[in-house]
C-alpha cells in the first residue's frame, strides 16, 4: 500500500508544475523512476510476491522495468499532439512504481478523470466557446492531475480490497 500513497504524494508536486507550467520537469520524471525502482527493487528484489500480487506490495524490479514500457505505444498520440511527451513520461512514473497491471489500471481510470476534467472545463468556458468558432482545438487540460487522481482512486481501492 506504500507505493501508491508515495506515488501520489510525487504525482502532486508534478501537478502543481504541470498546473503552473504546462510541463513537468525531467529532472523530476528521472527522480521519479530511480525512486520507483529502488524501492521495488528494495521492497520486493527482482521479481516482486508474484505476477498477480501486485495490489498490496511494490511489484518488484522486472515489473516496475515491464511498468515503464506500458506507455511507449502512446508515443502515436504524442506525434498527433493529442497527449504531451511530459504526460507519457508520468506514465512511465506510475509504471515504475505500480507494475504493469496497477499502471493499466490507473491509466484508465485517469482517461476517465481527464474526461470528466474537460466536460467541467467545456462548461466553464461556454461563453468562450460560443463566441468563437474551433476553440475546442486549442482546449489543453493538465493531464497530471488526472493521474494523480487516478491514483488515489487506485489506491483507495487496494485499501478497501486490502481491508485498510
Amino acid at each position: 500500500m506504500i507505493m501508491p500513497v508515495l506515488l501520489l504524494c510525487y504525482l502532486a508536486v508534478a501537478s502543481v508544475m504541470d498546473i503552473k507550467s504546462r510541463k513537468v520537469k525531467n529532472i523530476w520524471i528521472l527522480y521519479g523512476l530511480l525512486s520507483g525502482l529502488l524501492i521495488s527493487f528494495m521492497d520486493s528484489g527482482l521479481t516482486g510476491q508474484g505476477i498477480c500480487t501486485l495490489q498490496m506490495g511494490s511489484p518488484g524490479f522486472v515489473f516496475s522495468l515491464l511498468g515503464i514500457m506500458i506507455p511507449l505505444p502512446m508515443l502515436f498520440f504524442f506525434r498527433w499532439r493529442l497527449i504531451g511527451a511530459g504526460d507519457i513520461k508520468l506514465l512511465m512514473v506510475i509504471g515504475c512504481f505500480l507494475g504493469v497491471y496497477g499502471a493499466l489500471e490507473v491509466y484508465l481510470i485517469s482517461l476517465f478523470c481527464a474526461g470528466a476534467m474537460a466536460v467541467i472545463s467545456v462548461i466553464l468556458n461556454i461563453r468562450k466557446i460560443l463566441g468563437t468558432p474551433m476553440v475546442l482545438r486549442g482546449l489543453k487540460i493538465p493531464l497530471a492531475p488526472a493521474m494523480a487522481m487516478g491514483v488515489a482512486i487506485y489506491a483507495g481501492r487496494i485499501g478497501i480490497a486490502g481491508g485498510i
